[in-house]
């Protein structure tokens, strides 16, 4: 009865612990998804936005769809964008759209997107590539970049949405606690 009661104590602390390390994995990753990374369009390269939220998309080509930044990528287009949103982001920047952006439109996850960015970037000869989403995403966006973007120099450009304000904390917490979970499951070997 004994030993049992000893091994309850040990699996008890063993669970506390790893709980307390989710607690903190996961408050530090809050903590760095509220962190903005912002990047200026003069040091951008070239953008690839990953698409989601409408606001997200015109909030990117509102800074970046200047003539300092050579090649834009909106990718991840097919799933969820109709021909209207479509067409609220070219009338955003006509002459831009019109020479030097693109939508990507076979991508339907963060993988996905990475991947068919990489492949873009190369095929433009892009040496740097900054990824545009939203604050809470871009850690899991840029750590797919980062797999598959060998030779690439890649920033991150926060969207702010979590850090905004006009969600209340536990549709914050229903959008965070997933991101942690698939960026920790995207950091497991043999997962890309």
């Amino acid at each position: 009865m004994a030993r049992r009661h000893h091994a309850a104590k040990w699996l008890l602390l063993a669970a506390a612990l790893a709980g307390g390390l989710w607690l903190l994995s996961l408050f530090a990753f809050t903590l760095s998804a509220l962190h903005l990374d912002r990047v200026d369009p003069r040091d951008a390269g070239c953008v690839s936005i990953f698409t989601g939220r409408q606001d997200r998309v015109l909030a990117a080509i509102d800074r970046f769809a200047t003539d300092i930044v050579p090649h834009m990528l909106i990718t991840g287009t097919a799933e969820g964008t109709n021909r209207g949103e479509r067409d609220e982001m070219v009338a955003r920047a006509p002459d831009y759209f019109g020479c030097c952006a693109e939508f990507e439109r076979e991508s339907r996850n963060t993988l996905e997107n990475a991947k068919a960015t990489a492949a873009w970037a190369r095929r433009l000869g892009c040496t740097r590539v900054t990824v545009v989403t939203d604050d809470y995403h871009l850690a899991r966006a840029l750590g797919a970049m980062r797999a598959v973007g060998a030779g690439l120099t890649v920033k991150g450009h926060a969207i702010p949405f979590v850090r905004s304000g006009e969600l209340s904390f536990g549709k914050r917490a229903r959008l965070i606690v997933p991101e942690f979970h698939k960026f920790l499951a995207a950091r497991i070997p043999g997962r890309r």
